[in-house]
């Protein structure tokens, strides 16, 4: 079995995806989505090898989600896959990434001994 290295950045709001697309890139899309993911505020790191169907992203949830990202390889002209499972995986990405979201943006909660205001 092949293990990536994928550094440790401490963060709770750091998750990694593996999307599917809908076709195999090409050369020239891998060379476009490369180009294109790298610009993107929030994604820490993406794999995608030549000839493959599968994406390995890295993101912070704080700052991007599930469909940002589905939005911006559909304008590349590679979208995700639309079979029922690809689309079951898409809906519970977004949910966890916006509860996520959410629960980063919570404030703290309060001390035992005092009553919250």
């Amino acid at each position: 079995m092949k293990k990536k290295h994928v550094p440790d950045t401490g963060d709770s709001w750091t998750v990694r995806r593996n999307l599917r697309l809908a076709t195999p890139a090409s050369p020239d899309e891998t060379a476009w989505i490369r180009k294109a993911l790298g610009s993107l505020e929030g994604l820490l790191g993406f794999n995608i090898e030549e000839g493959s169907d599968m994406l390995e992203v890295t993101y912070n949830v704080v700052k991007m989600d599930y469909q940002v990202l589905g939005k911006n390889l559909e304008t590349l002209g590679c979208p995700l896959a639309s079979t029922g499972w690809s689309r079951i995986k898409g809906w519970l990405y977004q949910f966890s990434d916006t509860n996520a979201r959410d629960n980063a943006k919570a404030p703290p909660p309060p001390c035992c001994n005092k009553p919250p205001r």
